[in-house]
């Protein structure tokens, strides 16, 4: 039973894992040299697998060979669809793959006397909003279904946390969110993080801290020794005990070099 691993791209890269088992195949469907399976994205929630063959020679095309072929997708988040479809030797075959829809999550976020906040951002497990305009309002899509950890934060106030439940394929307001004046929790750097495809990107960094040492738009490999390959990863790194310091690799324009943070007391 043959497997491929395809990757492609829905605010940062989706690892798809689909695979082949054929139906009741008489002779046996034997996978020719160079047979492939691709997988570009189509939308929220649909990815659409094809091209079931290879270079097959010309008494093998006059077979006409019709296989059913079970094809599965499944989502890093879990979410995950099958179709069965039929497939001629020497011939490409196309089909669409329906998996649970995602939902959204949206809200707005203002400051301690209730006037929205500009410029400030909502990460939920992962994936980051873009940035809030005038009015303060966000907006995650395409979130899979269940629990999930919100974390909004912006450079002029506070990092706030909340958790929610969401239904497949819905919308789930929050609100007001009010986020507080700027604080540090301690043992933290009051550095935000964010991904940029397969990169932890700097954000943000809390009232202007570490002066130049780092600032936005820095890349982060590694901290305190261990590489980081995701925003979540580097919250996790960045914490440890008040007032120690912190051994960051980042890329910065074509250098990449350490520096050294302290964290909050």
């Amino acid at each position: 039973m043959p497997r491929w691993g395809v990757s492609t791209s829905r605010a940062g890269k989706l690892a798809l894992t689909h695979q082949r088992e054929e139906i009741g195949t008489s002779p046996p469907f034997q996978n020719r040299p160079g047979a492939q399976v691709r997988c570009p994205a189509v939308g929220p929630g649909l990815a659409r697998p094809s091209a079931f063959g290879g270079p097959h020679g010309a008494h093998e095309a006059l077979e006409l060979l019709l296989i059913q072929v079970a094809v599965s997708v499944t989502l890093p988040d879990g979410r995950a669809g099958k179709v069965v479809a039929e497939s001629v030797a020497g011939k490409t075959t196309q089909a669409d793959v329906v998996v649970e829809a995602g939902g959204v999550i949206s809200g707005r976020l203002v400051d301690a006397t209730g006037a929205p906040l500009p410029d400030a951002f909502v990460d939920v497990d992962g994936l980051t909003s873009p940035p809030t305009g005038a009015d303060g309002r966000f907006r995650v899509e395409d979130v899979a279904p269940g629990p999930h950890k919100l974390i909004a934060w912006s450079q002029k106030t506070e990092r706030a946390e909340k958790t929610l439940e969401l239904a497949a394929g819905k919308t789930k307001d929050v609100g007001d969110w009010k986020l507080g004046p700027p604080r540090v929790e301690p043992g933290r750097l009051g550095v935000f993080f964010s991904m940029d495809g397969d990169e932890v990107l700097v954000r943000g960094v809390t009232g202007g801290l570490h002066g130049d040492a780092i600032r936005a738009g820095d890349v982060v490999k590694s901290i305190d020794g261990a590489t980081v390959l995701t925003a979540g990863e580097a919250r996790e790194r960045e914490l440890g005990a008040p007032g120690s310091p912190a051994t960051l690799l980042i890329r910065r324009d074509t250098r990449t070099y350490p520096i050294t943070l302290t964290r909050a007391p």
